[in-house]
């Protein structure tokens, strides 16, 4: 009897091992794919925010914020707070509401250490102001990056 036993709990086994892996690696996927989705957006953001609208691949990542973080409170409302910063002419309102938004996100995704003054310094060389302000110029624009 013992041993009918033993053989069934193998064969259940045998069937059941592909199945349960394919689960498994079914659900590691699909959350390893929205932790990428999220950490996209964020690196994005944080990577050109001495330069912000400056391309469309900022205005894609700014548009994606509610999906990849769509069940974080959090930076939704620093999300909509970023939104409504962008509605006024205050430069300085912008800053600040990206910084805050760029701080909730690195929150969600671990990164715990991060203060917000990490994420308020920047490197944005003379140079590419110049550059900047030079083609733009040349189209007749003022320059679209600010110090």
């Amino acid at each position: 009897m013992l041993q009918f036993i033993k053989d069934h709990i193998e064969i259940v086994a045998i069937i059941s091992s592909p199945i349960i892996a394919f689960y498994v690696g079914f659900f590691h996927n699909r959350i390893t794919r929205k932790r990428d989705d999220k950490r996209y957006v964020f690196l994005t953001l944080f990577q050109m925010r001495a330069e912000q609208t400056g391309s469309y691949e900022w205005v894609r990542a700014v548009n994606y914020i509610p999906i990849a973080f769509y069940r974080n409170k959090n930076v939704l409302n620093a999300y909509k707070a970023y939104r409504d910063a962008l509605n006024t002419v205050n430069y300085l309102e912008h800053q600040d509401a990206l910084m805050g938004l760029l701080f909730e996100m690195a929150q969600e995704l671990d990164y715990s250490k991060i203060r917000p003054t990490d994420i308020s310094q920047y490197y944005l060389p003379t140079w590419l102001l110049n550059e900047q302000g030079r083609y733009n110029s040349q189209k007749g624009n003022e320059p679209q990056i600010q110090p």
